[in-house]
């Protein structure tokens, strides 16, 4: 359940950040320094789940990675969906699109 919860905050930030800066590219390397209370293999692992679920492409160039936040999937989900793969929260990342 850990990755999922690390996945809900991750996703929670990245939507902040779009509702408040329009920002929807986000580097490996700022959200590792964010949630530095994570090892690498946790915060990769919660990205996959991310981009497995459509919220998220992942980008890969050389030596960095770039996580792009897919805000429309977000607002088209379904929160019972998601509920049942886990995200308790998800209800209210909906809700900060709107």
């Amino acid at each position: 359940m850990e990755k999922i919860a690390l996945a809900e905050q991750l996703l929670k930030y990245m939507v902040i950040e779009k509702k408040e800066k329009e920002r929807e590219c986000f580097k490996y390397e700022e959200l590792k320094s964010l949630f530095q209370n994570h090892d690498q293999s946790a915060l990769n692992n919660a990205l996959s789940l991310l981009k497995n679920d459509g919220f998220i492409l992942l980008q890969s160039k050389q030596d960095a990675s770039t996580a792009i936040l897919r805000s429309g999937s977000v607002s088209h989900i379904t929160a019972e969906a998601m509920q049942r793969k886990g995200y308790a929260a998800i209800k209210e990342i909906k809700d900060m699109l709107s």
